[in-house]
Parts: structure tokens; C-alpha cells; sequence
């Protein structure tokens, strides 16, 4: 198991299992140091099957029995305070609410079932969604929460069982966790540096696209998300192409010139993948 880099940490999210634990996530969170369950945890044995992985803290859920974990609890990971509840104990865990009621950099819960990722008051909301028996025809998911020198961004991983069920997808998608995230946090520096704030949440038409995704059934989500993703590599090269020609600040034309090869590898690895669909 390969451990994180000096400064980025990798955080398993887990919520509502209610006593079921998938065998996908045991590759999903393979190579987290921490795992964070949120709650409706369903018996101690989850917990120490997860222990496989990696360490464990839960807080209990209201239909876990009183006493068996805490309420809640707060933990500091690379600077950075992450507060688990299950979010019950607010009636309906709304972001608005968590954010009103406790105060850390990262706030995770359950209870709802529905992935969400938000922020809100300069805070994280993460409810990773649930990896128990599927319900209201929501597609169990879990998360994992990277945290970089005190910024934390999160991917959704839909659980190999109901989305992706292609190896080279799942190959690709997790080169595409690890560039992304080093490019992106070149970005945020140069960002930085040039005094430009940078977006938070996706575009309408991103956001739209990732809703698309979250409906398909698991025999079509492989063939949609490469089409996606070959889509949105032909357009992210054309324009890095551009930038690393004709941009005339020399920052972003180095930032262009250095990301470039990379968009490139990942647009000749999705068109291969594609390649073998047919």
C-alpha cells in the first residue's frame, strides 16, 4: 500500500452501511490512512472488517444502539478540523444547519443517504452517501477526502458494484484523482500568486453532466462517463494547446506548457479504452 506524500493525506468517508459492507470498498478506500463512518453503522463487525484497511472512528447513527460510539466528534488532519456527526441530532441535516452548528474546516454526515458535497461559509460539506443496502434507488457510494497542506477536496466513488465495472475505467478514473489533484494544486498556487479567485463549485454544465452520470444504470455508466471524458479531453487540449502558444502571461503559459502533456496522456488513454468498447 502506497502511503501519502508528505502534506496530503487521504480520508476515507463511509456512512450508513446498516450492517452491510460491499467488497468493492475495500479497493475504493485501499490506500486511505484514516476512515471516517458517519453513522448507522449496524454492529461492531463492520467497523473491525474496515480496520483492514485502515484505522476507524464512527459516531452513531439513530439506529445504532445508545452508547456503542460517540455522538460525535472532531478530529485535526493536516491542519485541517474535520467534524463527524450523522446529522440527525439536527432533525434534517441541511447544509445550512451543519454549518450553523459546528465550527471546522470540514464537516461530514449521514443519515440522508444522498451524496452532497458543498461548501458553505468557507466550510466542506460532505455526506458521502450511503454503502449499505440500497434504498430509494440511490446508488450506494462512498467518499474520500484528500487533504493537501490544509485544503481538502473530495472525490465521489461510486462503488465498482453499481457504476464502473470496467477494470481500465477504474484504472484511468484513479490517474485521473492523482493528476488532477497535483494540477490542481499548481493551479491554486498560481492563483494565488496572480491574486484570482478561483471557483468552487462545477459550471451548470458540468454539474449537469455529473447528474447524467449518477443516473445510469450501472451496464451504460462506462460507455457514458468514456464518451464523456473523451469529449472533455479533445476540448481541454485544444485550449491548453492554445494557452501554452499564445498566452501572454509567462506564468500561465509555463502552467499550460507543463499540464499540456498530461490532458494529452489522458486523452490517449480514454481513446484506447473507447478504442476496445467498440
Amino acid at each position: 500500500m502506497s502511503l501519502p506524500a508528505p502534506g496530503r493525506h487521504r480520508i476515507g468517508l463511509i456512512s450508513d452501511t446498516h450492517g452491510q459492507l460491499r467488497s468493492s470498498v475495500f479497493e475504493a478506500l485501499s490506500e486511505v490512512e484514516l476512515i471516517l463512518h458517519a453513522g448507522d453503522v449496524g454492529g461492531r463487525e463492520i467497523l473491525e472488517e474496515l480496520r483492514v484497511i485502515a484505522p476507524v472512528r464512527a459516531v452513531e447513527g439513530n439506529t445504532d444502539p445508545p452508547g456503542l460510539y460517540d455522538p460525535q466528534f472532531s478530529v485535526e488532519v493536516g491542519g485541517l478540523r474535520i467534524h463527524v456527526s450523522h446529522g440527525h441530532e439536527l432533525g434534517a441535516p441541511t447544509p445550512k444547519r451543519l454549518a450553523s452548528a459546528y465550527d471546522a474546516g470540514v464537516i461530514v454526515y449521514g443519515h440522508t443517504h444522498q451524496q452532497l458535497v458543498t461548501r458553505l461559509d468557507g466550510k466542506l460539506i460532505v455526506n458521502p452517501g450511503a454503502a449499505g443496502p440500497r434504498r430509494f434507488k440511490l446508488s450506494p457510494s462512498v467518499g474520500i477526502l484528500t487533504i493537501t497542506d490544509g485544503m481538502a477536496e473530495v472525490e465521489m466513488g461510486k462503488l465498482a458494484a453499481t457504476k464502473a465495472t470496467s477494470a481500465d475505467v477504474k484504472k484511468f478514473a484513479q490517474m485521473m484523482v492523482d493528476d488532477h489533484t497535483k494540477a490542481n494544486n499548481d493551479l491554486k498556487a498560481l492563483a494565488a500568486k496572480k491574486g484570482v479567485t478561483l471557483p468552487t463549485d462545477l459550471d451548470s454544465s458540468h454539474k449537469a453532466t455529473m447528474d447524467d452520470l449518477r443516473e445510469q444504470a450501472a451496464a451504460d455508466f462506462d460507455k457514458e462517463y468514456v464518451e464523456e471524458m473523451v469529449d472533455d479531453h479533445e476540448e481541454d487540449v485544444a485550449k491548453f494547446e492554445d494557452e501554452a502558444k499564445n498566452a501572454t502571461d509567462p506564468d500561465v503559459r509555463a502552467f499550460a506548457q507543463k499540464t499540456l502533456p498530461v490532458l494529452q496522456k489522458h486523452l490517449d488513454a480514454i481513446k484506447s479504452i473507447q478504442a476496445k468498447m467498440k
